[in-house]
């Protein structure tokens, strides 16, 4: 079985929801989908810089990461 996750941000409810949505992509185009969950647990959408804290404590590649 496969979970297949959309990211439909909406800056109307948190102005941070485009740049989460945007970081949950990335991480998964690095075969990780852990930050999806770590940001859903966060809610409502974290500041950008907890975005990257989370990526970095499950281990992405940082310089893809900030890159993308």
């Amino acid at each position: 079985m496969q979970f297949l996750y959309r990211n439909f941000p909406q800056a109307e409810l948190c102005p941070h929801t485009q740049y989460s949505a945007e970081a949950a992509e990335t991480a998964a185009s690095q075969a990780n989908s852990w930050l999806h969950d770590l940001l859903f647990l966060h809610q409502p959408a974290p500041e950008d810089a907890y975005v990257v804290e989370y990526a970095d404590a499950i281990d992405l590649e940082m310089p893809q990461f900030l890159q993308e």
